[in-house]
C-alpha cells in the first residue's frame, strides 16, 4: 500500500515487531508505527479503514470487539481467510451495529504484497463512503 502512495499506519500486539519493521522493511517510507489499538485509531483519518491480518478463528471476533470499542460506527473492517459460516455471522452481526464488514481472502505472500496479490473480497453489499 505504501509503495502505491497510500499512507499506512501499522500496529502489532508485540510492539517490538512494529519497531523492527519501521527500522528495516519500512525504513525511509511514510509508514506510521503505533504501539496500541488506541494509538492506531487516533492516527487514522475518517472514514477509518482497518485491515485486520489475524489468523482465522476466535481471535478474529476478539480483535473486532477490541476495535469496535474504540471506533465509531460506519467504519470498515477487512479480514482474510474466513469460513463461510463465520463470515456470514460476522457480516450480519456487524451490520446490526452499523459496520460494513468485508471479508477478503489474500494470497501471494511477500511477492503478492509488493507486486499484486490474489484478492478475493466478499461481504455486505451495502455501499458506504470509500
Amino acid at each position: 500500500m505504501n509503495d502505491h502512495g497510500y499512507k499506512v499506519a501499522v500496529f502489532h500486539r508485540t510492539t517490538s515487531k512494529v519497531d523492527d519493521f519501521l527500522n528495516n522493511e519500512a525504513k525511509g517510507t511514510q509508514v506510521v508505527g503505533t504501539h496500541s489499538i488506541e494509538e492506531l485509531c487516533s492516527v487514522l483519518k475518517s472514514p477509518r479503514r482497518v485491515m485486520l491480518m489475524v489468523k482465522a478463528g476466535e481471535v478474529v471476533d476478539q480483535t473486532i470487539i477490541k476495535y469496535f470499542l474504540i471506533l465509531k460506527k460506519r467504519h470498515y473492517y477487512r479480514r482474510r481467510q474466513l469460513s463461510v459460516h463465520r463470515f456470514n455471522r460476522r457480516t450480519k452481526d456487524l451490520a446490526a451495529k452499523g459496520i460494513l464488514f468485508i471479508g477478503t481472502g489474500v494470497s501471494g505472500g511477500e511477492e503478492g504484497a509488493r507486486f499484486g496479490p490474489s484478492i478475493m473480497p466478499g461481504g455486505n453489499k451495502e455501499r458506504g463512503r470509500t
